[in-house]
C-alpha cells in the first residue's frame, strides 16, 4: 500500500544543535498515527516538517509519494490540513467565515467563494457538528466549539490527511472527548488520514491504531499502543513510575501515574 505521509531518515537543527536525529516512519491511507513524548523532544519541529514550513537538513518527508520540498504552498494544503491548539482569532469572524478560508487552496487568485465552496463549508460544518454556530462570531464560541470549526476549515480543504497539532490541549475533559468522538466517527465513515501530536496517553490510546512515542529527537518506540505504551517504556521516556492497565470499554491500555513514584528528584 502506498503511504500518504513517509519520513526518511530525517534529521533536523537550529543553528547547531540537532533536535531530531534520523527519523523513519510511514502513515498509510486510512490510519490514526498518535505522536506522544515530552515537551523537547521535537514534537514541534516534527509537526513544521510534515506540513513543509520546515525542510530537514538530511533526509526528506513525501507526500504521496512527493518530496515536499517541490510542492508548492497551495498544493500542500490541498493535500494536508491542519488543525491548530485551540487558538481565538483575533477579529470578529463568523464561524462560516472561519470554515470558508479553508477553501483558499482552490480559489484562483483575487477570485471569491462560489456557491460550491458556501456548500462544501456547510456540509464541513455540518460533519463536525456545528452547523447551528455558523452565523455567529467564533471567539464568542465555547473551547470545544471552536476546535471543531478549526476542524470543520480543514475540512473545508477536501484534504488527504489531517495533522493534528495538540488540539485538545486547551479542551475540558467533556469537550476532549466530544474530540475523540468526532475524530473516531470521522475515520470510520470517511476514512480520513489523521497525525495526531498528542501530550494525553490516555486519549490517544483510545483513538490511534498506531502510536510513535518520541525521546530527545528519536523515536524511542512505535507500533501498536500496546507494544508503546509499557511502563517501561513510560519510565525510559517520562522518568516516571505508572500502572499500565487495560481501558474496560475500549480494551486500550490506560495509563495511570503514580505519585512519588518516579526518577530521582
Amino acid at each position: 500500500m502506498d503511504s500518504d505521509l513517509s519520513v526518511e531518515r530525517v534529521s533536523f537543527r537550529y543553528g547547531s544543535t540537532w533536535v531530531l536525529l534520523n527519523l523513519t516512519f510511514e502513515v498509510v491511507p486510512g490510519e490514526i498515527v498518535g505522536i506522544l513524548g515530552p515537551n523537547a523532544s521535537g514534537k514541534t519541529t516534527l509537526v513544521g516538517l510534515l506540513n513543509g514550513v520546515l525542510h530537514p537538513q538530511e533526509g526528506r518527508v513525501l507526500l504521496r509519494g512527493k518530496d515536499v520540498r517541490g510542492l508548492k504552498r497551495r498544493e500542500m494544503a490541498r493535500r494536508l490540513a491542519v488543525v491548530p491548539q485551540e487558538t481565538p482569532m483575533p477579529y470578529a469572524f463568523t464561524a462560516l467565515e472561519v470554515v470558508l478560508t479553508g477553501r483558499n487552496p482552490h480559489l484562483r487568485p483575487l477570485r471569491f467563494e462560489g456557491p460550491r465552496d458556501l456548500e462544501i463549508a456547510y456540509r464541513s460544518l455540518a460533519r463536525t457538528d456545528c452547523a447551528h454556530v455558523a452565523d455567529k462570531n467564533v471567539n464568542e464560541l465555547s473551547g470545544g466549539e471552536r476546535q471543531r470549526v478549526y476542524i470543520a476549515r480543514a475540512l473545508a480543504q477536501e484534504p488527504e490527511i489531517l495533522l493534528m497539532d495538540e488540539p485538545t490541549v486547551h479542551l475540558d475533559l467533556r469537550h476532549q472527548l466530544e474530540f475523540a468522538d468526532l475524530l473516531i466517527r470521522l475515520h470510520e465513515q470517511e476514512s480520513i488520514t489523521v497525525v495526531w501530536v498528542s501530550h494525553d496517553l490516555n486519549l490517544a490510546s483510545m483513538v490511534c491504531q498506531r502510536l510513535l512515542l518520541m525521546k530527545a529527537g528519536k523515536i524511542f518506540a512505535q507500533g501498536s499502543p500496546l507494544e508503546v505504551l509499557t511502563a517501561s517504556n513510560i519510565m525510559a521516556v517520562y522518568g516516571r513510575s505508572v500502572i499500565v492497565d487495560r481501558n474496560p470499554q475500549r480494551g486500550t491500555p490506560r495509563v495511570t501515574p503514580l505519585l512519588n513514584g518516579g526518577a530521582n528528584r
